[in-house]
């Protein structure tokens, strides 16, 4: 258009929300800007047994508002996570990163050992985390195990849980995860179509 000088930018991201002094933009009918949604979902595989238990100690310590307690690897005695309220005052968590195992091999160690364990260590609360995939049917059966020191079903995490809380906590996720992406949204590099030409 006579009067007017336009120019491409091809390389430097734009914001498209913020306007610049003395230009207008105008966008080809074929350019488009998308926000795209930055967000992970992990299974938790890369993690050891150990990195699972570090892990589930940053979240469950956030969603409780409590500090627990960890300890070296190795024989635990079902006391992987630990919060004393008092001496005699204790909260249990046990963290089962058995995703290989599976559904079958995971209920049949809670019923058949782990059962008994808690029995004989009576914490006033235990719950569980896992990095098997759970139903509300799958949190009820391992429920009626621990029935007796578990307020509801929902004291058993599975990895959806623990998904849900690393989206509220990117810093966690950073740390246990370096190399995930940040979540949040960005726009992606603006197209070469965008013109930008500053007005008469």
């Amino acid at each position: 258009m006579e009067g007017q000088r336009s120019f491409t930018i091809a390389s430097s991201p734009i914001d498209p929300y913020r306007s610049t002094p003395g230009c207008c933009v105008t966008l080809d009918h074929t350019a488009a800007i998308r926000t795209v949604s930055r967000s992970e979902t992990h299974d938790f595989s890369a993690l050891s047994s150990y990195d699972f238990e570090l892990l589930c100690a940053d979240l469950l310590g956030r969603d409780l508002d409590l500090r627990l307690e960890t300890f070296t690897p190795g024989p635990d005695g079902g006391v992987d996570l630990r919060h004393l309220h008092s001496a005699d005052n204790s909260l249990v968590v046990q963290c089962k990163h058995w995703l290989k195992s599976g559904w079958s091999s995971l209920k049949s160690h809670l019923e058949n050992d782990e059962a008994e364990t808690v029995r004989n260590l009576s914490p006033d609360r235990y719950m569980v985390a896992t990095s098997v995939p759970m139903t509300p049917d799958r949190k009820a059966v391992i429920y009626s195990f621990f029935a007796d020191f578990m307020e509801s079903p929902a004291d058993v995490y599975g990895p959806e849980d623990l998904n849900g809380l690393l989206r509220a906590s990117p810093e966690i996720e950073q740390s246990h995860f370096p190399r995930s992406r940040p979540r949040g949204s960005r726009p992606r590099q603006i197209s070469p179509r965008l013109a930008v030409r500053r007005r008469p």
